[in-house]
């Protein structure tokens, strides 16, 4: 499949959107590197002196070089168990005003994508569309409500507005995946099976994007029509990764997805892939 044929099925509504934390990183918001590096900040001297004690290595900046989930469960060890601390920071980090909008506010001008998914816990989505038209669906009780005449954003990872079920620490992922909400991924998996997948944002280099994504492709098995993976730049293993699962690797950033001329006079129908990188 190439940009053409995605292009194609994106204007015959059958593609379902994955945005993942390098969709925000535009808008000033952190990926999971960053928000380590926040919450070790906020950390007194002596809890940073511990959390470095503890990690496995450090980065050239005495930062524990930590996978977002490990250094989240550090970080409430080192608070003795609370949660409260970390839930606070994430609502902190990712209810700030935004740099931009630009990019969901292109997405949102897409008559196309019927259905989004992301892992993202800021609201980037229900303020470029407007809250009301959007139906949002963070837990499978909310599946029924679903209304036909608007776009469905499933936050999969939680919500800034439910702080209880936000997926961030080691626990929380181990708790979702043995304890998964079945209405919400049956209707996930219902649409990776019967839609094309466009996944931007996810580098591959995150053990628990990669963890997603063995989770995603085992749950369709052999029945994913197709995905694609837009990202800047990845590694060859992980290129061939994706070839092994049939994904279709585009090296390029999100910025305009040209749609053609079925888009309207300019031939743009929001967001068009830029080749080279950011």
């Amino acid at each position: 499949m190439d940009q053409e044929t995605l292009f194609k099925t994106i204007r015959n509504r059958e593609v379902v959107l994955w945005a993942g934390a390098g969709f925000s990183k535009y808008a000033g918001y952190p990926m999971g590197g960053g928000l380590v590096r926040h919450l070790f900040d906020t950390l007194s001297k002596a809890q940073q002196q511990q959390a470095r004690e503890y990690a496995p290595s450090l980065d050239a900046d005495g930062y524990p070089n930590m996978p977002l989930p490990a250094f989240a469960s550090l970080f409430v060890n080192l608070f003795n168990g609370r949660l409260h601390e970390l839930r606070k920071e994430v609502k902190a980090v990712y209810s700030a005003r935004p740099k931009s909008l630009k990019t969901h506010q292109q997405v949102a001008t897409i008559p196309f994508f019927e259905h989004i998914v992301t892992t993202n816990y800021d609201s980037l989505f229900e303020q470029a569309y407007g809250q009301d038209k959007l139906h949002i669906v963070t837990n499978g009780e909310q599946i029924p409500y679903q209304e036909p005449n608007k776009p469905t954003l499933y936050k999969v990872h939680g919500s800034l507005e439910d702080l209880n079920r936000l997926l961030i620490t080691e626990e929380d992922y181990r708790a979702f995946y043995s304890k998964a909400d079945h209405l919400l991924w049956g209707a996930i998996q219902a649409l990776m099976a019967s839609k094309t997948l466009l996944f931007v944002g996810y580098g591959l280099e995150d053990p628990n994007v990669l963890v997603l994504f063995e989770r995603i492709l085992d749950a369709v098995k052999g029945n994913m029509r197709g995905a694609y993976l837009v990202s800047p730049n990845l590694s060859q293993l992980r290129i061939d990764w994706l070839k092994r699962h049939n994904v279709t690797y585009i090296q390029s950033t999100g910025g305009t997805v040209n749609c053609g001329p079925a888009a309207g006079p300019e031939g743009y129908c929001g967001t068009r892939l830029k080749k080279g990188r950011d």
